[in-house]
């Protein structure tokens, strides 16, 4: 019984380590938007909605990163300053 209790935990480890990839997958996705030409010559965004939507994406999904890390590695959560 034990074997399987130590088999489960780690299941269940693996499953949040793949949300905290998953999630740093999204905002990753979210921030490509940026890697093309998006401002025009006066530095301004061509499209400033939707660099606004993928900044909020971006923030959401490093916000589940982050939550998912201290969840699967609460020693790692710190107070914020």
């Amino acid at each position: 019984m034990p074997f399987r209790l130590e088999a489960e935990r780690l299941t269940l480890i693996e499953l949040q380590q793949q949300d905290i990839l998953n999630a740093i997958d999204a905002a990753l996705d979210a921030m490509r938007y940026f890697e093309g030409p998006v401002m025009s010559d006066l530095g301004r965004f061509d499209d400033p909605l939707q660099a606004d939507r993928q900044l909020i994406a971006a923030r959401q999904a490093l916000a589940e990163a982050t939550e998912a890390l201290h969840r699967t590695y609460p020693e790692l959560a710190v107070a914020p300053r």
